[in-house]
């Protein structure tokens, strides 16, 4: 006795459901990392602008310390108001209160 024949066409709407969802939570993780990748190449430029705004530059720390400016850049990348610097620094490097969010605030005052 053969097998019945089995129908996909029941299949057809649950997979195009399960595959449209997977490929909506896919682009949401590739946005999500975009985002990300975006806001980690935009550390060097932020940090060079606010140096250079404090009348410093990576070049002169480095050369004194460059301990110093690894510390910089670790906590530049690593801080979480990345955004507001962002924004910041587009409309004045040295915006009013900068220096109650940046993790570097204390070091660049001492330079």
């Amino acid at each position: 006795m053969s097998e019945p024949r089995r129908s996909f066409v029941g299949e057809v709407p649950y997979k195009l459901v399960e595959w449209w969802h997977r490929a909506r939570h896919d682009a949401g993780h590739e946005a999500a990392n975009s985002a990300a990748a975006a806001a980690e190449d935009a550390f060097p430029a932020l940090l060079a602008r606010k140096l250079a705004a404090l009348g410093l530059s990576a070049a002169e720390i480095e050369a004194w310390s460059p301990a110093l400016l690894d510390d910089l850049k670790r906590n530049c990348r690593a801080c979480p108001d990345r955004q507001r610097c962002i924004d910041d620094i587009a409309v004045d490097p040295l915006a009013p209160g900068w220096e109650s969010y940046c993790p570097n605030s204390g070091t660049l005052a001492t330079l």
